[in-house]
């Protein structure tokens, strides 16, 4: 939530050391719907797959990404791969929104 967002801006402000640097980022709400557009993402390469889908909140501009990964176990003998599964959620801010509440 914003409030939220605002907290930790502060937080981390009080928390820097004098001429300290605070490094983060952030998407446009435009990427996300670019996510939710372009999806399923798939990468087949030798070593690592997955399988990328999203589900997109309009309302909260908030998207939830549910990854397939799989991870080949090793070089030797048959091929074996170990399965994650991840879900991360990402919130989407106006850049100007943004910008103030820094």
């Amino acid at each position: 939530e914003e409030d939220y967002v605002e907290a930790a801006f502060r937080a981390t402000y009080e928390g820097l050391k004098p001429g300290g640097v605070f490094l983060f980022d952030v998407h446009p709400p435009r990427t996300l719907q670019r996510y939710a557009d372009e999806q399923p993402f798939v990468l087949d390469d030798r070593d690592i797959a997955y399988i990328w889908t999203s589900d997109l909140d309009s309302e909260r501009v908030e998207i939830e990404h549910h990854l397939t990964i799989f991870v080949r176990e090793s070089d030797e003998g048959p091929s074996h791969y170990n399965r994650f599964e991840e879900i991360h959620v990402q919130r989407a801010y106006q850049p100007k929104w943004i910008r103030e509440a820094l």
